[in-house]
């Protein structure tokens, strides 16, 4: 009697501990680039952003996160004639066969309802002048949301971050001459 209550103890010490550390630390979003490396990469200064089916909240996260790591690699955002366009396209693949599909982007999934699903971004760059891709990959992640916790919390942006930088790796910085005046 003695030894299982020690083992449920012991049981749930290790499960706090867990879900401690899942609840300190994002889960890693995985990425995948599938298009690369075979278009002349300093020729791009600008680029201009499209979206299809991303949810609401999504939206400034994706920009931001797509914004630090081009501007890291020296690209500009612009509407007026961009050199690229990248083209986002959202996708939520439920993973529970039971799971009723609804739309649960504009607020927190209802209470006591669990949704377990992997979201996807597809990230397509093409060259404006040419309309070939010249850059294509995917950003994922599954999602388990057992209590109906809402998405799209602050604390989720750095990930999305690291997300992007992991995506671009092999991107080449575009260098710039500070060297005009001369």
């Amino acid at each position: 009697m003695q030894s299982e209550r020690k083992f449920l103890v012991l049981l749930g010490l290790g499960m706090a501990m867990l879900f401690a550390a899942c609840a300190a630390r994002p889960t890693r979003v995985s990425t995948e680039v599938t298009v690369c490396c075979d278009a002349e990469f300093h020729l791009y200064e600008t680029y201009s952003v499209g979206l299809t089916n991303v949810p609401g909240f999504l939206e400034a996260y994706l920009r931001g996160g797509l914004a630090t790591v081009l501007s890291q690699k020296g690209l500009t955002e612009t509407l007026d004639r961009p050199d690229l366009r990248v083209n986002m396209i959202f996708d939520q693949v439920f993973l529970t066969p039971d799971t009723e599909e609804k739309d649960y982007f504009g607020e927190g999934v209802d209470p006591g309802i669990a949704t377990h699903f992997m979201a996807a971004v597809s990230v397509d760059v093409i060259d404006a002048a040419t309309d070939e891709m010249v850059w294509s990959g995917r950003l994922s992640r599954i999602h388990h949301d057992p209590h109906g916790q809402p998405r799209g919390n602050d604390h989720k942006m750095q990930g999305i971050i690291d997300a992007f930088a992991e995506l671009f790796a092999d991107y080449p910085v575009r260098l710039t001459d500070t060297n005009d005046d001369l």
